[in-house]
């Protein structure tokens, strides 16, 4: 048996470094606006920030994208997922439904019931992740393995040594920085004070393909629903 001969020996090398090589991704991400109903769908490349998504999240809601503040946060915040409408409260079975959609949670045949159940199934894991960042913040746990964050526009970050959370700039920071992943629920903020609140549910994942090749942000499904004019 012959050595192989340095030609064969690089074409191997190159077959070994390609096969390890990780495929871009693309993110499934589902943008609820839970007071108005409104649902937004979008293919996000792990290469678009989350400012790139903020502009499409605006251009979908139809806002100006330079008009107010926003703010991202994770974990996704208790009060998010409330069962609550424009009115007040509402638990009829429209709006559990519309939240657990929000949250990912499957409600295909569910009965009201059995939907508020699995809504306060994601509350309680909210407030365990909640205790978890805050033990780990605080020292009260080293081995928190939850880590929050806070992204807002570079432009307007406060860098406040005392906010409760590490603050990103949105320009740079991309899913794969806060390694979020599927089933992974995050909190949007637009126009903060008025506070139009969103649920940011991180779908699915799936290799990039040559279609997605230089492809940012896209809007790939809308129930057309957004906040009333003022």
């Amino acid at each position: 048996m012959t050595d192989a001969s340095p030609a064969q020996k690089r074409a191997r090398v190159a077959e070994s470094q390609a096969s390890n090589v990780v495929a871009a991704q693309i993110y499934r991400v589902r943008v609820s606006l839970p007071s108005h109903s409104g649902t937004r769908l979008f293919d996000m490349p792990e290469s678009a920030s989350l400012h790139d998504l903020h502009l499409q999240i605006c251009e979908a809601f139809n806002r100006d994208p330079t008009a107010h503040l926003f703010a991202y946060e994770y974990p996704l915040p208790v009060h998010a997922v409330a069962m609550h409408g424009p009115s007040g409260p509402k638990t009829d079975k429209d709006t559990v439904t519309f939240l657990c959609n929000a949250c990912g949670v499957p409600t295909e045949g569910a009965k009201l019931p059995d939907l508020k159940k699995s809504l306060n199934a994601v509350r309680k894991d909210l407030e365990k992740k909640q205790r978890a960042t805050f033990m780990g913040m605080f020292g009260e746990d080293e081995n928190a393995p939850l880590k929050a964050y806070h992204v807002e526009d570079d432009k307007y970050m406060s860098n406040d040594e005392y906010d409760e959370f590490p603050t990103f700039g949105s320009r740079k920071t991309k899913l794969s920085d806060v390694k979020l992943k599927p089933g992974d629920l995050m909190y949007y903020e637009w126009d903060r004070g008025s506070s139009w609140s969103h649920i940011v549910a991180i779908e699915s994942n799936r290799n990039a393909t040559a279609q997605d090749d230089g492809k940012g942000v896209q809007l790939i499904e809308s129930n057309g629903l957004s906040e009333p004019e003022e």
